[in-house]
């Protein structure tokens, strides 16, 4: 899979006399990003820049770092199920100042979380989570999955009509430790049945 050229770059290695003619050098790309890189906007490179963090072991190949932009998502950003890349992709958008850090972009996957992923307090992204389940078939527009905390609702959840998710509604108001898992809240509406609705 190599290519003959004067020079080879910085994500590429040479092979000795893999090209004929004078001047003319033989270049394979010498990374291959792992899962874990690509999915946070990550790219394979010799050395990251000074505006750039490694992801550890995120390439396979020798001498390769995953840089990503050394940029933080805001609140706002993370809601969404957003990343901080320094460009978003076609099938994504962008939220104004998502992110926190020089040329950062918070970009959300361009798809529609459909009625199953909402109801179940999911979230539309390109990859779900290690501590998130998927939904099948809960995100309208391609390559998108619904993503759900893998939490689970203890009894004062459940008891309550709550549902656990990573942030609680404005309309709706926490129940301390009521949910089983990393990061998770039990959520119930802030409403109250009055006796004629009870």
């Amino acid at each position: 899979g190599g290519m003959c050229n004067e020079e080879c770059g910085v994500d590429e290695k040479e092979i000795t006399k893999g090209c004929a003619g004078d001047g003319c050098k033989c270049c394979i790309s010498d990374c291959k990003p792992k899962r874990k890189c690509s999915k946070n906007g990550g790219m394979c490179k010799e050395e990251c820049g000074v505006d750039e963090k490694e992801i550890t072991k995120g390439c396979a190949g020798d001498g390769c770092k995953c840089c990503i932009s050394d940029c933080k998502p805001k609140r706002k950003c993370r809601r969404n199920g957003g990343m901080c890349k320094e460009e978003c992709g076609d099938d994504e958008k962008m939220i104004t100042k998502g992110c926190a850090g020089d040329g950062c972009k918070c970009c959300i996957s361009d798809c529609k979380p459909k009625r199953k992923c909402s109801k179940n307090g999911g979230m539309c992204k390109e990859e779900c989570g290690v501590d998130e389940k998927e939904i099948t078939k809960g995100c309208a527009g391609d390559g998108c999955k619904c993503c759900i905390s893998d939490c689970k609702p203890k009894r004062k959840c459940s008891k309550n009509g709550g549902m656990c998710k990573e942030e609680c509604g404005v309309d709706e108001k926490e129940i301390t430790k009521g949910c089983a898992g990393d990061g998770c809240k039990c959520c119930i509406s802030d409403c109250k049945p009055k006796r004629k609705c009870s």
